[in-house]
């Protein structure tokens, strides 16, 4: 197990015990999207020469009122044992527990175009059947290479059915018979 995995089971296991872990998850998604926005934040965070006590006293002031006091205390115990720079993993191996945990399956499907909300009912139903999971995250990008067609990945599948695919497919078998 990892460092960063021990620190999220840490703050899984607390949250959990203190019923407040849908709250905490919460937390980490928008402390994940926060760090990944703002580079400075992270930077000074990392930053040897800025001080612990200025450290904490920063994510107090910008965190206080918008996370939960587990959070909180969380983040000012990785300032203090000085494993700031594995937060983002610590956040995303949480969010990976809190998804086992909640039976919620991540997916992501590429188009050439975007999806309609008919077409995204449908991916949501197979991966469901295809994992018997009770919940899925589709994440929809569009990929105008593709050409036409999806490309469907969840755990460790990969459907694709993409027009591109299909076409070096062709042309490596037609190149092979010459």
């Amino acid at each position: 197990m990892t460092i960063a995995a021990r620190y999220a089971q840490c703050l899984y296991q607390l949250a959990r015990q203190s019923n407040v872990l849908d709250r905490v998850y919460e937390d980490v998604c928008m402390l994940t999207k926060t760090f990944t926005q703002q580079e400075s934040l992270s930077w000074i965070l990392c930053n040897p020469l800025v001080s612990r006590k200025l450290k904490q006293g920063l994510l107090r002031k910008l965190f206080d009122s918008h996370v939960h006091k587990h959070m909180l205390t969380f983040l000012n115990f990785i300032i203090q044992k000085r494993r700031q720079a594995l937060l983002l993993d610590i956040l995303q191996v949480f969010s990976k527990l809190y998804k086992a945990y909640r039976q919620i399956q991540p997916a992501r499907v590429t188009t050439a175009y975007p999806l309609s909300s008919e077409l995204k009912r449908m991916f949501l139903t197979v991966v469901r059947r295809m994992t018997s999971c009770t919940d899925v995250e589709l994440v929809t990008r569009v990929d105008p290479d593709l050409i036409g067609g999806y490309v469907l990945k969840f755990n460790s599948i990969q459907i694709d059915q993409s027009l591109r695919t299909s076409l070096k497919l062709v042309k490596r078998s037609w190149t092979s018979l010459q």
